[in-house]
């Protein structure tokens, strides 16, 4: 008797709990497009990254040459970073759980 009453609470609790579950999240096949354009997005715009970066670091205090530099190198591991979250994004957006993805950030320069 015992264990069938905790066949039932439990049969009862996970019931009760699924409802809740199933509309508290997105499903994936409505994550699917947002993760794919993402990752389509950062691919084509990671090369923006270089000029974006030089910007950030042309009003800095330092000489020109140097702040050019460090913009330019700042730049370069901004579109690696974009280029290749953009491949995870894309490449990964079919498999179910790894749509999350790795964005950089900002997540889209545009």
């Amino acid at each position: 008797m015992k264990r069938l009453l905790g066949i039932v609470i439990v049969v009862l609790s996970m019931t009760l709990y699924a409802p809740q579950s199933v509309h508290a999240e997105e499903t994936y096949f409505e994550r699917l497009p947002q993760t794919f354009v993402r990752g389509i997005r950062n691919v084509l715009t990671s090369p923006l990254e270089i000029p974006y970066r030089v910007g950030e670091h042309h009003n800095s205090s330092q000489r020109p040459m140097f702040r050019e530099m460090a913009g330019f190198v700042h730049g370069l591991f901004g579109f690696a970073t974009r280029i290749s979250s953009g491949a995870w994004d894309m490449g990964m957006a079919f498999l179910p759980g790894f749509q999350e993805g790795i964005p950089p950030d900002p997540e889209t320069i545009y």
